[in-house]
């Protein structure tokens, strides 16, 4: 379906206004205002889906998108005419180039109705139409087409800022400024052009970011031949070379990027040159194809900013240094694009020098600290969290983080003491609230201690897992009435890990009978991987306590062992280990328990 404009506002529509409340369109067959209204909060690309079904609906009952043509712009030749000078186009604007006052006239008119079209939401929902206009001046011959922005820079060169405001508004359009359907290119590529070339020192940099709004999912031969121009204009070894090699590598990633040999324009074995190419591909890589700073990798506090730049490396980047010889690690990669911005890039050799450090934000130390500890790899993961804490001494975060890494080494003093911290810049957090109670209780057996972090998180959130550690902790000291309490209190229970946790907790008080009654609750067919295992096992260890026949739950459980493969089985156990180190059951039955027990810990893969 093709769209054109219509001069006359009779079966047409104009979008008035779109923004996050409301979609304003002004119908010309019956001269009124239709509003459609959509929620207060509601996302701005719902707004707009719902713009675009409403205008796509017009557009199917026959209405034509109007924009009010100004008077005097435009002409329509004659068929005569147009097979005479083989014009396919009818929007043509007639101007004396000489006249210097009718010239300025219509840059402004000329720029307004452009202004107008696309406000009009022709852009926004369709593709753009097949013209805006041309420019034609009249000759002895008739009619002639001719470089309109390039004479008037040349004949009246005062009028550059006038010419000029046309290109800063095609950049900030944002979007598909080229499609393959339309011709939107040939109005803005030629201002682009007029400009470059009439002072490129000043507007190179400006043109480089039009190109970059351009629609690069889908390279066409004008936006080729306009890179190979660019490249032969200013040679391929210069500073307006190298940076256009570089933009048009890095939006072309995965699609037509390759068909640009850096060898065929780069003197690879040129160290220095390869250096500099390197600075201008790290500035093309934070500009999105909007023309854009990226966002993902300037947000360092984004969750998964480290997979993110990883994704992006292996996009743009891994294609680049392959080409280039360089073999480089990505862990300092990731770090190196990842602190990139238009103040701060990375020679090579900075990047490929182990013993460079990168100055990296705290946040983003964290995250790179979090992937390591992830891996298992908590000696680096302390590494970075420790910068973190350097620089950014007063966040809780990264003291939670750092904790983490040193439970996991077992380093339990500096964990405490890590947690203490994050405890006193955040005391109302129910994570290290949680770790505090956990490790005063298991570890240091300090339930005082323990017992204070419990109390919080029952005040501040009180969920089932709160009353069962806080249940445990007094039941350990001796707090029965406090204890049932709190156990009573946490019955009310849906999650079946959290079950578990509390199936635990009577095992650990000794309280066998009751831990077995409650296997009552258990649906086990309901179980999977970790969970079901778990479950079976504290089922075995209520029998073994109670006397009971243990040969068929046994060999469930340890057929649940076998079933879940090579995967690791993660689970706390609490105070199990301190209980099964100390408790009061004969000797014989304290055996079996660790029997099975070892089962879990094989499967658990240094995981405890």
């Amino acid at each position: 379906m093709k769209y054109t404009l219509k001069n006359s506002s009779e079966n047409t529509f104009k979008v008035i206004e779109i923004n996050e409340k409301e979609l304003l369109i002004h119908s010309g067959s019956n001269d009124k205002i239709e509003s459609t209204q959509t929620e207060t909060f509601e996302r701005s690309y719902k707004v707009r889906d719902k713009a675009e079904k409403t205008i796509k609906s017009l557009l199917r009952e026959g209405f034509g998108i109007y924009v009010p043509q100004p008077e005097g712009l435009f002409i329509t030749i004659t068929d005569e005419e147009q097979d005479e000078h083989d014009f396919y186009l009818n929007q043509l604007v007639i101007v004396d180039i000489d006249d210097e006052k009718k010239v300025s006239k219509t840059l402004d008119t000329a720029f307004q109705y452009v202004n107008d079209f696309f406000k009009s939401g022709m852009i926004q929902f369709s593709h753009s139409p097949e013209y805006l206009f041309h420019f034609v001046k009249k000759t002895k011959e008739g009619y002639e087409e001719f470089e309109f922005f390039s004479e008037v820079l040349e004949k009246h060169p005062h009028l550059e800022n006038k010419v000029a405001k046309w290109l800063q508004f095609a950049i900030d359009l944002k979007y598909g400024i080229y499609t393959e359907e339309g011709n939107s290119n040939y109005l803005f590529g030629n201002v682009a052009s007029a400009l470059l070339y009439f002072n490129s020192d000043k507007y190179f940099d400006q043109y480089l970011q039009f190109l970059n709004t351009w629609d690069w999912d889908h390279e066409t031969d004008v936006e080729e031949d306009e890179i190979y121009h660019l490249i032969e204009k200013f040679g391929a070894e210069s500073d307006e070379g190298l940076k256009t090699i570089a933009a048009r590598r890095t939006f072309l990633a995965g699609q037509h990027g390759t068909e640009l040999e850096l060898d065929e324009y780069i003197n690879i074995e040129d160290d220095a040159l390869v250096e500099r190419f390197w600075q201008f591909f790290q500035q093309s890589m934070i500009i999105d194809n909007t023309g854009e700073v990226r966002t993902r990798i300037k947000d360092y506090n984004y969750q998964f900013v480290t997979k993110n730049i990883w994704m992006f490396i292996s996009t743009y980047v891994q294609d680049v240094m392959n080409e280039l010889g360089i073999k480089f690690d990505m862990n300092r990669m990731i770090q190196a694009v990842g602190t990139t911005t238009k103040d701060n890039t990375y020679t090579l050799k900075q990047i490929l020098d182990p013993n460079f450090e990168f100055d990296l934000p705290p946040a983003f130390s964290t995250n790179i600290g979090r992937s390591k500890w992830k891996k298992g790899n908590h000696e680096e993961a302390i590494k970075y969290f420790t910068k973190s804490i350097e620089k950014e001494h007063n966040e809780y975060d990264h003291y939670l983080a750092r904790g983490f890494s040193y439970d996991r080494l077992k380093d339990y003093d500096n964990a405490i003491k890590d947690w203490l911290k994050a405890h006193e810049l955040n005391p109302d957090s129910v994570q290290i609230n949680t770790n505090l109670a956990l490790v005063f209780c298991a570890i240091k057996r300090d339930y005082e201690m323990a017992l204070q972090f419990a109390i919080i998180n029952v005040a501040n959130r009180g969920t089932a897992f709160d009353y069962i550690l806080r249940g445990r902790i007094n039941g350990l000291m001796g707090n029965i009435e406090e204890s049932n309490a709190d156990l009573e209190q946490s019955k009310k229970l849906a999650n079946e890990s959290v079950k578990l946790d509390y199936i635990e907790t009577l095992i650990v008080l000794n309280r066998f009978n009751d831990a077995y009654k409650y296997f009552k609750n258990i649906r086990f067919k309901r179980l999977e991987g970790t969970k079901l295992i778990v479950a079976r096992f504290y089922k075995c260890v209520a029998i073994i306590a109670r006397d009971l026949k243990l040969e068929k739950e046994q060999g469930l459980f340890e057929k649940a062992v076998k079933t879940i493969g090579n995967d690791t089985v993660s689970w706390g156990f609490g105070d199990f280990k301190f209980w099964l180190e100390n408790n009061d059951l004969p000797e014989e039955k304290t055996i079996k328990i660790r029997e099975l027990f070892d089962l879990i810990l094989a499967k658990q893969k240094g995981i405890t």
